[in-house]
């Protein structure tokens, strides 16, 4: 079995999610500049956190078109996976949805790859085998 398969039948998700360690960024220049912090991080997709207008016009709307590209990569190491085809799962506030900017919230954006090459897949499980594994009660959280 490959690290990052899941191991319970508990959850719909097909591979394990990881806590992304700290300087994983990601970002979707397809879907209006979002730049942020990962959060977890699994072989299907990832969860990042992005700074967003306070009242985004439409966001809604542009989560509709749902695929694109995303850039993952890890500050100040080498670290990049660029232009990976995905889908975006989900978009909405964050549980501490203000931020210190002003006019600006906190947003939690669920992105699932798609076809994800195998070299790249095997790139994340190097990244993934020095992150702590998600338990059940972090996954309702992230």
């Amino acid at each position: 079995m490959l690290r990052g398969e899941a191991m319970s039948g508990d959850e719909r998700r097909r591979y394990a999610r990881y806590r992304a360690p700290e300087g994983v960024y990601a970002a979707m220049p397809d879907f209006a500049e979002r730049v942020g912090p990962v959060r977890n991080i699994s072989r299907g997709g990832l969860l990042f956190q992005y700074l967003a207008d306070e009242n985004p016009p439409g966001i809604e709307a542009v989560c509709e078109c749902k695929e694109g590209r995303i850039t993952v990569f890890l500050s100040g190491q080498g670290f990049i996976l660029r232009d990976v085809s995905c889908r975006m799962v989900h978009d909405m506030p964050a549980d501490e949805p203000t931020s210190l900017a002003v006019g600006y919230n906190v947003r939690l954006c669920g992105i699932q790859f798609v076809d994800l090459p195998e070299c790249f897949a095997q790139r994340l499980d190097v990244v993934m085998s020095h992150c702590p594994e998600l338990d059940e009660g972090d996954k309702g959280k992230a």
